[in-house]
């Protein structure tokens, strides 16, 4: 026979079935993907729960907050440096953003986390030496300051006045645990959707209320710059900076 048996192409029915398949891998994925996003969002509350601990603990044991603890020095280690006592954690601090633009390798915001991990209440810092007690090329994890489960960042700390959304009494003055990707500058390191996120799951949802706040009035991660019941914005794009409400 001369004749050549034509090509079979695909039936619907086979068609079908890819489409379902390739529909059930890209499913796996998107899941694959949210179950890690809040895998993060939890490691960060974990995270931050553990800091408030250490520092609770620090104060029982020492009657002093870490960073402005007196004694330190001498009654823990003499790595450390002591801090005047008022109460506070000072540090060359600005007010341009919602909360003072914290410098966190100055004075006692530095040595708040040096002191947690000489007191062994903190990991994932090492302790700096008293003749250097603000190293000169701050890093996340390597020095004291502790790196954040957010790739590339990491924690620092500041007593400052967060303005809130204007009104009311929503204008606090405390100490902020911040996720900030650079040591020195307030990064951007979430988006306005996980930031809504952790929030949402451990305070009242809202960016200028609370104890969980975004640092910047700025309107790149709330939908507006102030004002009751403003909303975060629904976006994944990196423009956000936590701040956690750790000490009274």
């Amino acid at each position: 026979m001369n004749g050549k048996a034509g090509s079979r192409g695909f039936t619907l029915v086979e068609m079908s079935i890819v489409l379902v398949i390739i529909g059930l891998i890209i499913g796996g994925i998107l899941k694959g993907q949210e179950i890690i996003a809040t895998a993060r969002q939890k490691a960060v509350i974990n995270q931050v729960n553990a800091v408030r601990a250490a520092a609770n603990t620090y104060f029982d044991r020492y009657r002093s907050l870490p960073g402005d603890d007196p004694t330190a020095k001498t009654a823990l280690d003499s790595n450390l440096n002591n801090g005047d006592g008022n109460g506070a954690l000072e540090s060359t601090a600005g007010t341009a953003n919602g909360i003072a633009d914290d410098v966190s390798g100055s004075l006692e915001n530095y040595t708040f986390f040096n002191a947690l991990v000489a007191a062994n209440l903190l990991n994932g810092g090492q302790v700096t030496a008293s003749s250097a007690a603000v190293p000169a090329n701050l890093k996340f994890g390597i020095t004291a300051l502790p790196a954040s489960p957010i790739s590339g960042a990491g924690l620092t700390v500041v007593y400052a006045q967060h303005s809130g959304d204007g009104v009311g009494a929503t204008s606090v003055t405390t100490h902020w645990l911040r996720v900030q990707k650079s040591p020195t500058t307030p990064g951007n390191s979430v988006s306005p959707r996980t930031l809504a996120n952790i929030d949402t799951q451990t305070d009242d949802g809202l960016p200028y209320t609370g104890g969980v706040r975004e640092d910047s009035l700025a309107a790149t991660c709330p939908a507006a710059v102030a004002g009751a019941g403003v909303k975060y914005l629904a976006s994944d794009n990196v423009t956000c900076v936590p701040v956690f409400v750790i000490t009274q």
